[in-house]
């Protein structure tokens, strides 16, 4: 768990929620977070909500892998808006992440210290 963002904060989360994230004023970070092969089949895209700070967040590229194969990639460039930052994921049907599933994500803090959490979105 991100250092900049209490346990009140994450009580108020929703129940799909993968992780943390934190980033500097102008720091950019690639970030991996570990999604359950449960939420795998129904995953429709990511939501990035900042909790802490008041900063804009970029996403600039995102890829997600099951069982060590990429099946989801994108290079588009998102800006968050109101906080909140939707990310639009294809998933295949028929993939499984018998093995693990990775979701890999390039974030950008454009003009702040910011930090916040992200959820798959079913």
């Amino acid at each position: 768990m991100s250092k900049d963002i209490s346990a009140a904060s994450l009580l108020l989360n929703r129940p799909n929620m993968v992780g943390t994230w934190s980033l500097g004023s102008g720091e950019t970070k690639d970030f991996e977070f570990h999604i359950p092969a449960r939420m795998l089949s129904n995953m429709k895209g990511i939501t990035l909500e900042s909790l802490r700070g008041n900063g804009m967040l970029e996403c600039s590229g995102v890829i997600l892998k099951a069982d060590g194969i990429e099946v989801v990639s994108s290079s588009e460039g998102i800006s968050s808006k109101n906080g909140m930052l939707y990310y639009k994921l294809v998933v295949p049907k028929g993939v499984n992440a018998n093995n693990g599933c990775v979701l890999k994500l390039k974030l950008k803090s454009m003009n702040g210290s910011i930090a916040g959490t992200i959820a798959c979105d079913m």
